[in-house]
């Protein structure tokens, strides 16, 4: 199991504002400075677009329902 970061906005928010939030997030993520505070602290440093980090949660929020709803996993 591997864990991630990702930035989401509200639902309806405006696609150029979704497009200049994943550009700058891109940029950071592309800083060395960035890079390497990440992998000092043990992570992977990986940046999807907002498209594709779209088609990453659809894939996977779907695999990880089914393995709770299998765990019998409960929220106390």
């Amino acid at each position: 199991v591997v864990g991630f970061y990702g930035f989401m906005a509200p639902a309806g928010t405006p696609k150029d504002v979704v497009a200049k939030l994943s550009d700058a997030f891109g940029q950071v993520m592309q800083s060395p400075d960035v890079k390497s505070r990440m992998v000092s602290q043990g992570a992977d440093p990986a940046f999807l677009g907002a498209d594709d980090f779209a088609k990453f949660l659809a894939a996977e929020m779907p695999r990880w329902a089914d393995a709770v709803k299998k765990s019998g996993a409960k929220l106390d």
